[in-house]
């Protein structure tokens, strides 16, 4: 049940990264970076969502797309990104990294409960 609560709220970043580039009306590279990060966020939270057992597969990609929201700013430079998308990126990052350690020790605790990977009761 918490697994699959933060992998709705990595799915849901990612809906909501995939529509901000038309709500703030960005710039090409706020653009792309918002479009490719949240396709990533989106189809990486839905998959375990939808096949359990693919957990396991998933979790780096959304470790690196929390990650790369987090340091898009700094990597991109500040200057071309509006001030939206750069406190957007950071705040969603820091939350996907959130569900990301979440998701993370429920996988690790339920291993040592003798549970199948992924899977708490």
């Amino acid at each position: 049940m918490v697994l699959a609560a933060t992998h709705t709220v990595v799915f849901l970043a990612g809906v909501s990264l995939v529509l901000s580039p038309y709500v703030h009306d960005q710039r090409v590279a706020g653009f792309w970076n918002d479009l490719c990060a949240g396709a990533v966020l989106a189809v990486s939270g839905a998959a375990p969502l939808v096949e359990p057992r693919s957990v396991k597969g998933w979790r780096p990609a959304q470790l690196f797309a929390g990650l790369w929201l987090i340091a898009v700013p700094y990597v991109v430079g500040q200057e071309t990104l509006a001030a939206s998308t750069r406190i957007g990126d950071l705040l969603l990052g820091v939350i996907v990294l959130a569900a990301w350690v979440a998701g993370t020790a429920v996988v690790f605790l339920s291993r040592g409960k003798g549970g199948r990977l992924g899977v708490v009761r």
